[in-house]
């Protein structure tokens, strides 16, 4: 029998008592994700250090680690490539469950890329709706509602004056190629992908054409290069920014700080 729950500015009113289940998550955003959409469940993140997407490999003893917990939330395949593995172990016993989420839906961009499953709105809604699923729980409200509006916020500040983004890697490609916001990727996702000089003239060219406000978005971990940095001039913007951030949306968070750019121009 499904749960039902009503969600009101972000609080659980259960209509059905049940037992709290409590499970495991792997990674800052999917376990975000899951206590924004499991209100009446504890979510309890399973530490693993400095997550970095680009740096972080699933060791024997992290796995081992793992099997403390019978229900354990997972990055999407598409992101870590020891996610497989470590469902595949995890399988081995048939009491665990090892829940995998959704990558963003597409084909024209890098896998890794398509994994930053919180960087789209879309596809974040994507993984609420399947976690309620999962858990068969139903809400009598939208579960998508703050993703709704993110988005529509996006697009707002997109359509309010023209800008240029220069991204450090492509993970934030997916969801401004889909909302038409103009935008440059220094590399991929790759782990040991480097900024060649094709790329670098690439850059330099389309600045120099573009007419509007040029803003760079330094990732944490992945910084811009010394190269690159002299071209960044008295008129454009430098915003440094954490896309692992668990306070708030990290989406929501850059979108914030391009706006207050955009205003302080």
């Amino acid at each position: 029998m499904k749960r039902i729950f009503l969600i009101f500015s972000f609080t659980a009113i259960i209509f059905n008592t049940f037992a709290q289940q409590t499970v495991s998550c792997i990674h800052s955003q999917v376990c975000r994700v899951a206590k924004e959409t499991l209100p009446t469940m504890t979510i309890k993140e399973i530490p693993f250090g400095n997550m970095s997407d680009h740096h972080f490999h699933m060791t024997p003893a992290h796995m081992k680690k793992t099997y403390k917990a019978n229900t354990v939330i997972l990055p999407p395949v598409s992101l870590f490539h020891w996610v497989q593995k470590l469902k595949t172990m995890r399988n081995k016993n048939k009491q665990f469950k090892s829940i995998s989420l959704k990558k963003i839906p597409g084909t024209e961009f890098s896998l890794e890329a398509l994994g930053h499953f919180w960087l789209d709105p879309k596809a974040t809604c994507i993984n609420r709706r399947f976690l309620m699923d999962t858990f068969e729980i139903v809400s009598i409200v939208d579960p998508c509602i703050q993703d709704d509006l993110e988005e529509k916020e996006w697009i707002k500040l997109s359509n309010s004056k023209p800008f240029l983004l220069i991204l450090t890697h492509d993970a934030l490609s997916p969801f401004l190629s889909r909302i038409k916001q103009a935008h440059l990727k220094l590399k991929g996702s790759g782990h040991h992908e480097t900024i060649t000089v094709a790329k670098v003239k690439d850059v330099k060219r389309k600045i120099k054409s573009f007419k509007g406000k040029v803003i760079w978005i330094e990732e944490k971990g992945m910084l811009i290069p010394e190269s690159l940095k002299e071209k960044i001039k008295d008129d454009h913007s430098l915003i440094q920014w954490n896309p692992e951030g668990i306070k708030n949306s990290p989406l929501s968070i850059l979108r914030n700080k391009i706006n207050k750019a955009l205003t302080n121009e």
